[in-house]
């Protein structure tokens, strides 16, 4: 299976008319959004995490990768956990369809940018550096190379 998949799930819970599609909606949106971030790691020579981390992981390198999109994507990541933690445990506060399409579309774009990013070599290899950079000096923690 490719974790794209959750996407098309995403869309079919999207159409239904309980707020626990919706909700549903978001977790597997969230779900294509972090698998597209860790295979886009993995693709680049990164040893991503298995455990509980790998979602800090995941945001925290993109949020500081010295590309302004890329930077973007990483702090919708990070929203967007929040937002799937809302839709699978906050059951008391009420969640519309309306939200859930604004959550499934703009980690849709997440997911288009993180595609597109390798087929613009300097502007990927930039990225890619950056973030090595950024584990080394900032984080003392490299996961590239390995």
């Amino acid at each position: 299976m490719n974790g794209r998949d959750f996407l098309d799930v995403a869309y079919d819970l999207l159409g239904g008319t309980r707020e626990g599609d919706w909700r549903s909606t978001v977790s597997r949106a969230y779900y294509a959004g972090f698998h597209c971030a860790r295979d886009f790691f993995t693709a680049a020579g990164f040893s991503v995490p298995m455990s509980d981390q790998v979602h800090i992981y995941l945001w925290r390198r993109l949020a500081n990768s010295g590309h302004a999109d890329i930077e973007l994507a990483g702090s919708a990541m990070e929203m967007f956990r929040g937002l799937r933690n809302w839709a699978d445990y906050d059951v008391a506060r009420p969640f519309d369809q309306t939200s859930a399409d604004k959550i499934i579309r703009r980690i849709e774009e997440v997911i288009g940018l993180l595609d597109a990013l390798p087929s613009i070599p300097d502007a990927y290899r930039k990225v890619i550096d950056h973030m090595r950079v950024y584990e080394k000096d900032v984080l003392r923690q490299q996961t590239w190379g390995k």
